[in-house]
């Protein structure tokens, strides 16, 4: 929720500025049309957003530095009574004595937690910018400037009591600075949201390799930081929330319940993570992690309670946006597993199938007691009923992509069993992202002629995760290509793959940030070779990549709730980017085989 409500919080109270008297309506307007080119910018990527924002951010931050200073050079007698709030017995006299103890003391705490919100987009942009970074910007810059502009605003709030019903860091300002000033505020705003959008990416990328939601484009924006992301689906859905989220709320004030929820929610999180942390990734004993950690769960909590008072006005937002992510990142997570689970067990019946066939034991390992074709996954499965003679074997190639390496995907068996044949070339693809920016040409592959009598081959192709970024490079049709002018000589069924797959237009899906038509590929051509007989080697066939459209349905034995939970994974999974889109196979010849399958 802190992602969908930052942006809009920012950029409405930035805009509620005395220099701009217009209506309500007209300031929702405004604010849209900003939400808008914010997350235009974000196709940009951290690295050249940072060096705009950066260098402003750095002004903004003196700025409202210098206006608190001013404010206390202007009045140092009023500033030395207002640094008496430093002296942590003010809090005591605050919740226990003063004038506003005891309850109301602790309602304002939803209002003095707003005071540090942002603190908790430092750790989700941890992997965008290091540790370093953020500690030296936030001790050396960040830190003295918002002491700064607070005592300045104090000191306002003190002299001109009506600043609460405003902005009281207007305030601060002098009459003449305050259209430059409002300028940078909204542009700092804007910067701001920046910070949780990043953050939002960073998450989303670590969710999809664990598996939490579906596939998802994640392009690398700078090839030297593997934490600077971006995320097309993301990005976009982000904006169309905030966009709602400002026109529901249309002010700061009406969103800071929802705010202060988000913002105290993310905190407790963090700590809760940074607990797990100490216990089970740097072993520290108990006492020594309470320690630590009981401290600031404390504080969180505390926050977090009085910000709760405000959940039925717009606190309700977040935890909404919260529990709704949540039962689609456990579906979808539940999902995977059980497709595992299920792909285990499919693999122990057919190496136990095959086992009895070895035995002699007289069962066939492609046909059940019914006549019908087994479910084939591993590739001695695979090998097994293209040994048996029962397909007949079209002249054609077919490149069957697996999400995993090794294993046969569905679309084998769904066209055996629809078509009684399969392509007399048959290679299992599968395509992974290494750790590393970009993979040598050396390591780009691994290849397997699992059986070059039957036209089997398995084939791994492997790119860094920044080599979107590279277009020519991160092309799976035209790698292909080049794999098969590799192992052509020692293996000619591969040679219908060359000349398909390197004399091309190609085409890519936003591999490269632009959306825009690729230059033109063009692979090393082969030369045909004629053998000594006088005949040419390699005859062109045709050559169809063939993916799997899976969708799920319940088996009869799960209860209601299990039901549901399937039906729910069907719909997640139905919601990702298409095998054949992702890889930019959409302008090949292309075959998609929808599979049911029951979980």
């Amino acid at each position: 929720g802190d992602g969908v409500i930052t942006p809009p919080n920012s950029v409405l109270g930035a805009l509620n500025t005395p220099v701009l008297t217009l209506s309500v309506q007209w300031v929702v307007v405004i604010a849209v049309v900003l939400l808008i080119i914010t997350f235009a910018l974000q196709r940009l990527g951290s690295k050249v957003i940072g060096q705009v924002a950066g260098p402003f951010m750095v002004v903004w931050f003196l700025t409202i530095g210098g206006l608190g200073l001013y404010r206390i050079v202007e009045k140092p007698e009023l500033a030395r009574m207002v640094a008496t709030g430093f002296n942590p017995y003010c809090v005591y006299k605050w919740f226990f004595t003063g004038s506003f103890r005891g309850w109301l003391a602790f309602k304002s705490l939803a209002g003095v937690v707003l005071c540090v919100t942002g603190a908790e987009a430092l750790y989700a942009d941890m992997g965008h910018f290091g540790a370093g970074p953020i500690t030296a910007a936030w001790f050396f810059l960040i830190y003295p400037c918002l002491i700064l502009q607070y005592v300045g605003q104090a000191m306002v709030i003190v002299t001109h009591p009506e600043a609460v019903n405003g902005n009281p860091f207007y305030y601060t300002a002098p009459p003449s600075l305050l259209w430059p000033v409002s300028i940078l505020a909204v542009v700092a705003a804007i910067m701001a949201s920046q910070a949780l959008i990043s953050g939002c990416f960073s998450i989303l990328t670590q969710a999809h390799a664990l598996e939490f939601i579906p596939r998802i484009l994640v392009l690398h924006t700078n090839p030297d930081e593997k934490g600077q992301v971006y995320i097309p689906e993301a990005n976009w859905i982000l904006m169309v929330a905030c966009i709602l989220v400002t026109v529901a709320f249309q002010t700061s004030n009406n969103l800071a319940g929802a705010y202060g929820i988000a913002v105290t929610g993310a905190f407790i999180l963090t700590t809760l993570m940074l607990w797990w942390v100490l216990r089970n990734v740097w072993k520290l004993n108990l006492p020594i992690a309470l320690l630590i950690i009981l401290p600031m769960l404390i504080v969180d909590i505390v926050f977090w309670s009085a910000n709760m008072m405000k959940l039925f006005s717009s606190g309700w937002v977040p935890i909404a946006m919260a529990v709704f992510l949540f039962l689609v990142m456990n579906t979808h997570n539940w999902g995977r597993k059980q497709e595992h689970a299920l792909y285990e067990h499919q693999a122990e019946e057919e190496a136990r199938s095959l086992a009895f066939e070895t035995g002699g034991a007289g069962l066939s390992p492609v046909l059940t007691e019914h006549g019908r074709m087994n479910i084939i996954c591993t590739a001695p499965g695979l090998l097994s009923m293209l040994g048996s003679g029962m397909l007949s074997r079209a002249d054609t190639a077919g490149i069957f992509l697996t999400a995993r390496e090794g294993r046969v995907p569905p679309s084998v068996r769904m066209l055996a069993c629809a078509m009684g044949s399969l392509p007399k070339t048959i290679v299992l693809l599968h395509v992974k992202f290494a750790n590393t920016p970009f993979v040598p040409e050396g390591d780009r592959y691994s290849f397997e002629a699992l059986d070059v009598d039957l036209g089997l081959y398995s084939i791994t192709m492997s790119f860094g995760y920044a080599e979107p970024l590279t277009a020519t490079r991160f092309d799976v049709h035209a790698t292909l290509g080049r794999i098969a002018k590799d192992k052509v000589k020692l293996h000619p069924a591969l040679a219908s793959l060359v000349p398909a797959a390197t004399s091309r237009r190609a085409f890519t899906q936003e591999g490269n940030l632009s959306g825009t038509l690729m230059e033109e590929v063009e692979g090393p051509a082969i030369e045909e070779e004629d053998d000594p007989e006088g005949e040419p080697q390699h005859a062109q066939v045709r050559v169809t990549y063939v993916a799997t459209q899976k969708t799920f349905a319940p088996d009869s034995a799960r209860h209601s709730f299990s039901k549901l939970r399937v039906r729910l994974y069907s719909h997640i999974v139905s919601s990702g980017r298409p095998s054949l889109h992702f890889f930019g196979l959409m302008q090949q010849e292309a075959l998609e085989v929808s599979r049911i399958i029951f979980l």
